[in-house]
């Protein structure tokens, strides 16, 4: 380290007074003005060497928490802020600083004595509860926040500036669904985007095999489409998907409707992870939509359904008695869930043979869960809803039961009975009614 010797070169100065006098009676005008220039530097170096040290501010760090959403009449998140500044360079005393976050934003006068901002050399202050605001049409963006030093000079302002990365997963791309399938294995997408078209946006669809999300955020749809019923499921999005490793493709509005996938959906045993995002080109806030999963079509056959509902219904074993089905050896893997469920009534005993390779159908999933659940068969206004479902079928008061359990909204008007039940399908039925029970 440096050590300056101020008081040796402050003596200099007095020195210097008469030694300027004696040379101009000595050597004359001429002379003089060789000797000034010589004199003047070194005054000049002196007092360069002396001045003291501009200050020099930095942002340490920024932690920011959301205070408030947007709302009818004022459409923006408001968020408060918890700043650490540091003084790098020489002593402030009662100066003026400024933080702000754009020249749309408010801009905060800080002062900690009665004339201004005094922080010295290597200190450290906290600023607390600095606001700003950010677009509510949005999901994210960056947010810089800066300081500045008014009336000193800060000879570096790499670190004046702080970016926030903002994030709020409701959804800005609203209503995301899969409308269609078509021949080709393109997935078409419904969703909103009305308040991006309206004004110029960048859209990208971004794909991946892998996504990260909570199972309480899962919700199961299904698409009736090329004569079959696709089941998929809507994820709430999160901030590690926006940042994770989804292929990006830059597209139109338009084209961001049409995910062309590199295998039909209905036949890839992968599971497909997509959402939308609308890009702001002027500021970089984004919009996005929640994830659709694609998820394989996994058809299940009634061995399997068995135990598949034992386990996802947490259903205690009652295999006990004489095996009634003459189709089931005892010694299957499949015996004990399907002697479980016959045990519990749950089957029809008209038949003495359980076809445990067989596809099970949707309406004896359908039957069984809510059987089983002991649901009320609850018949209510405008029925008959489904096309597929009249009221001679035997399947009528239970497809009923759905809609008047609000359990039926993911269906269309179609619930196709008679078509192979998918291990999605089974679950979603479980968790629907194991839930209200």
């Amino acid at each position: 380290m440096k050590i300056k010797k101020n008081i040796p070169s402050l003596l200099i100065i007095p020195v210097l007074i008469p030694v300027i006098a004696v040379a101009v009676f000595f050597f004359g005008k001429s002379n003089f003005q060789i000797l000034e220039t010589s004199i003047l530097s070194i005054l000049r170096n002196i007092a360069e060497e002396n001045a003291p040290e501009p200050p020099e501010f930095g942002i340490d760090s920024i932690v920011a928490r959301k205070v408030s959403d947007p709302t009818e009449n004022f459409k923006y998140y408001k968020y408060k802020t918890t700043i650490i500044l540091h003084n790098y360079g020489g002593n402030l005393i009662d100066g003026r600083v400024i933080l702000h976050a754009g020249e749309d934003q408010k801009h905060a006068l800080i002062r900690n004595t009665d004339e201004g901002f005094t922080l010295m050399r290597d200190q450290t202050y906290i600023v607390r509860d600095f606001e700003f605001i950010f677009d509510g049409k949005y999901n994210g963006g960056e947010m810089s926040i800066s300081v500045e030093v008014v009336d000193e000079a800060d000879y570096y302002e790499e670190n004046n500036s702080y970016v926030v990365d903002i994030f709020e997963s409701n959804a800005k791309i609203e209503s995301i669904s899969v409308e269609e399938i078509l021949d080709d294995g393109t997935v078409v997408l419904d969703f909103n985007s009305v308040p991006f078209s309206l004004r110029k946006h960048d859209f990208e669809l971004l794909i991946s095999n892998e996504a990260s999300y909570k199972e309480e955020n899962v919700r199961y749809d299904e698409v009736y489409t090329r004569d079959e019923v696709y089941g998929y499921y809507r994820i709430k999005n999160s901030l590690k998907n926006v940042q994770s490793g989804f292929d990006s493709q830059p597209v139109t509005e338009l084209e961001s409707h049409f995910v062309e996938l590199s295998n039909d959906p209905f036949l890839d045993e992968e599971n497909y992870f997509v959402y939308v995002k609308a890009v702001n080109p002027d500021t970089g806030n984004y919009a996005t939509s929640n994830l659709i999963m694609l998820p394989s079509q996994e058809v299940i056959n009634r061995a399997e359904f068995a135990e598949l509902f034992v386990q996802g219904a947490d259903v205690d074993t009652y295999d006990g008695g004489v095996v009634y089905f003459e189709d089931v050896n005892e010694e299957e893997w499949y015996s004990s869930p399907v002697q479980t469920l016959y045990n519990l009534g749950l089957f029809d005993i008209d038949f003495t043979e359980y076809n445990p390779e067989e596809d099970i159908s949707r309406a004896e999933v359908l039957r069984i869960v809510l059987d089983y659940f002991d649901v009320d068969l609850v018949i209510g206004e405008g029925s008959p809803h489904f096309e597929d479902v009249g009221e001679d079928d035997e399947i009528y008061s239970y497809a009923e039961a759905l809609l008047a359990d609000s359990k039926g909204g993911i269906f269309d008007e179609y619930f196709n009975p008679d078509k192979s039940a998918t291990r999605n399908y089974l679950n979603y039925l479980i968790n629907e009614y194991s839930e209200s029970n």
